[in-house]
């Protein structure tokens, strides 16, 4: 077997690094009334040694590349230009909010309050002192006598229709051709009667009845109620008197006023 060798073999020497030479830059002659002094050529071969900037110094990267004298040089070499790194598109300002619409204040109508209507305070009632007062009414009203409605010769009552004018005469000239004083007091004559007559249907006379007297005495007041009597029967007895038989309910009951004058009907 071939022997190992242990010796370490020498590394090889790392080749030199050779700069190249610096290209000179032509510029164009700028013609200006205040002559630009000439850059030497040992100021732009001369090492550029920059500081390494700190946290506190290294600026803000804002993509741009300043031009200087070194990087010059290189990007004339390889024949790139550096471009001015493209703006960030500003952002848009976000448009600022409409203002809120003022809320409308509304107006509150004026309402006027309803005034309270005030019910009126019902006043207790006694009920024993009421039911004592009706039982009392109750009681003046039994006491009173009830009278019956007295006919006035058929002139106010509502049954029928009225006696006419005509009708009337007939019935006052059958009673006064039967009504004679003769030879009456002074008394009598100067008295006045009203009797109230009542009749049936067939035109008989049922009842009679004084209802008013005026006379210096009562025995010229009787002296004239028997007269009156008298000629209403016997005109009744002659013949009849002449009462109209569809008017029975005006008829039947009649007033009639008797003097020295004669009889007419109330």
């Amino acid at each position: 077997m071939p022997s190992v060798s242990t010796e370490e073999n020498p590394l090889p020497e790392a080749a030199e690094i050779i700069a190249p030479n610096p290209v000179e830059i032509e510029t164009e002659a700028e013609t200006s009334d205040n002559p630009t002094p000439a850059v030497s050529e040992d100021v732009a071969a001369e090492e550029v040694i920059e500081d390494t900037p700190t946290e506190e110094t290294v600026p803000e990267d804002t993509g741009d590349v300043t031009l200087t004298e070194a990087n010059q040089d290189q990007t004339e070499a390889t024949g790139m230009t550096a471009s001015p790194r493209p703006k960030s598109r500003s952002e848009r300002p976000e448009p600022a909010p409409e203002p809120e619409p003022e809320p409308e204040t509304e107006v509150a109508s004026a309402e006027v309050p309803d005034e309270p209507v005030e019910e009126p305070v019902e006043q207790p009632v006694d009920d024993q002192a009421t039911e004592d007062a009706i039982a009392a009414l109750l009681e003046e009203a039994a006491e009173e006598p009830v009278e019956d409605p007295v006919p006035t010769g058929g002139q106010n009552l509502p049954q029928g229709p009225p006696l006419s004018g005509g009708e009337m005469g007939n019935i006052s000239s059958a009673i006064a051709r039967k009504w004679n004083l003769g030879a009456a007091s002074t008394e009598t004559l100067s008295t006045m009667i009203v009797i109230r007559v009542s009749f049936g249907a067939d035109g008989r006379p049922t009842d009679f009845e004084l209802l008013e007297s005026e006379g210096p005495s009562q025995t010229g007041i009787d002296k004239l109620y028997e007269s009156a009597r008298r000629a209403v029967n016997r005109a009744d007895a002659d013949g009849g008197l002449p009462l109209p038989a569809d008017k029975y309910d005006t008829w039947r009951v009649l007033d009639l006023v008797f003097d020295a004058n004669g009889m007419r009907l109330r």
